[in-house]
């Protein structure tokens, strides 16, 4: 990604989500953007620490923290979007109108429907394909916990 240390394939979803939901919890964000809790607190704490997220206490819960998005953090979210809307355009150029507007059609509709939901309601992380051991990912129900 090449923009800050601390962003990279695994981050990025806990920053747009920040930028597109608004400041929340770990907890509903991770609801928001399929992962659990625990792997939003994980990454939230890094770009926390890096300056692109803050931390406040949440007035309604002592246990509970509300990230919200920094100046630098928003000026990276808007960075990759223009960069995935450049790939995009790029990758598109020679498809005709029709195509375009049925796989905009599509892609809108896989995406509201959750592309990281699995039978049951399990939800899989999309940074751990793998743990160090080899064996396939966790995954993890979106919890309601707070965090």
């Amino acid at each position: 990604m090449g923009l800050h240390d601390a962003v990279d394939p695994a981050a990025y979803p806990v920053l747009s989500g920040i930028d597109r939901y608004g400041p929340s919890t770990a907890a509903a964000l991770g609801h928001r953007i399929g992962l659990d809790r625990s792997i939003v607190s994980r990454r939230a704490a890094r770009l926390t620490a890096a300056g692109l997220v803050s931390a406040a206490p949440d007035a309604s819960d002592a246990r509970a923290v509300i990230l919200t998005l920094t100046e630098p953090g928003a000026a990276i979210v808007d960075v990759m979007r223009q960069r995935l809307a450049s790939a995009i355009d790029e990758r598109l150029a020679d498809w005709d109108e029709a195509d375009r507007d049925a796989f905009a059609a599509l892609l809108h509709r896989f995406v509201a429907e959750g592309p990281l939901r699995q039978p049951g309601g399990r939800v899989t992380d999309p940074a751990s394909r793998s743990n160090r051991d080899g064996r396939a990912s966790q995954t993890a129900a979106p919890s309601s916990e707070h965090a």
